[in-house]
């Protein structure tokens, strides 16, 4: 008895943190690790991945056509010591066709949100006290919040 399997299926079973990134580490870190990435792409973390290099995204989710990163690998371009195997490039194929789960949103400035570490930091808005006689106290700014606090 033959099972086909529809690539659908195949696709969900491909896990970015079991499956994706020990390929990516153990095959493109060489060339495109958190140190001096070449072409500022470094495929060492999802944020860095979906931000993708100086020549823009290399993987759209769900698009092999238009992913950079498959289409290099696809042609044996990449990496250029060691084309992948077949079954490594079905990794690669098969996460990115389902829709490359795992990686995080674009936020509008092209930043990935991953977590709130990575966040910008923004100034608190300072709090306004008022002296007994209900003029603005003219306190430090940490002055301000601990007064709040009291």
């Amino acid at each position: 008895m033959t099972v086909l399997l529809s690539s659908a299926i195949l696709s969900a079973a491909v896990d970015f943190e079991e499956d994706v990134r020990p390929l990516l580490t153990k095959r493109c870190a060489k060339c495109h690790g958190p140190l001096n990435p070449d072409g500022e792409l470094s495929l060492s973390s999802p944020r860095e991945i979906a931000r993708g290099g100086e020549s823009g995204p290399v993987v759209i989710p769900g698009d092999l056509t238009n992913s950079s990163l498959w289409n290099r690998v696809e042609k044996n371009e990449m990496p250029e010591d060691e084309p992948l195997s077949n079954q490594e490039k079905a990794v690669l194929r098969d996460w990115i066709a389902a829709g490359a789960p795992g990686l995080p949103e674009l936020a509008e400035d092209d930043v990935a949100i991953e977590h709130w570490a990575f966040s910008p930091i923004t100034p608190p808005e300072l709090p306004t006290v008022f002296n007994t006689n209900g003029k603005p106290a003219n306190l430090d700014p940490i002055d301000r919040f601990i007064a709040v606090g009291l």
